[in-house]
């Protein structure tokens, strides 16, 4: 997939998401020359102006929607935040590794395990329950008071003795 063109890639994307999209595509309008092959994209024009296009648009919003960190410093956003939050939330709903991985265009898997597998759902709760397989419960000594303690100190001195 890393050998693909900007072209090809936009083309691999629109036929997986084409499906997934595509009952609410018809609630967006048509821009001057609607390509049906294409999203995001008129098919008109060389890709990586389009791809500027997409960059100066998304700088803008992150502008306007004023993100920040919470010591109250400006956030430094990029587009790919929305392809992280997109992978990391299918995966958390349980969407199979292999299949987030063919939605996010990587020419392996083993790409999306790599950067992706702390935040597969299967793979936190059998981690969770190899933990608890090995640490098991056990049940918590009831509360004595001080002075019972010294009682059973001076019994169990009592008892030596004897």
């Amino acid at each position: 997939m890393a050998c693909c063109s900007i072209k090809q890639r936009l083309e691999l994307r629109s036929t997986f998401l084409f499906p997934l999209i595509s009952s609410r595509r018809r609630t967006v309008p048509a821009g001057p020359k609607p390509n049906p092959r294409y999203f995001f994209w008129s098919g008109n024009g060389s890709p990586k102006s389009v791809v500027a296009n997409w960059q100066r648009s998304y700088r803008r919003l992150f502008i306007l929607a004023d993100i920040t960190k919470p010591d109250g410093s400006a956030k430094r956003c990029h587009p790919h935040m929305f392809r992280d939050t997109f992978a990391v939330e299918m995966l958390l709903a349980g969407v199979p590794i292999d299949q987030v991985s063919i939605l996010l265009g990587h020419a392996s898997v083993k790409i999306t395990e790599k950067h992706y597998s702390p935040w597969v759902k299967a793979r936190q709760v059998q981690l969770q329950q190899s933990v608890r397989n090995a640490w098991p419960v056990v049940a918590p000594k009831p509360a004595i008071s001080a002075n019972k303690r010294r009682r059973l100190r001076r019994n169990q001195g009592c008892r030596q003795l004897r």
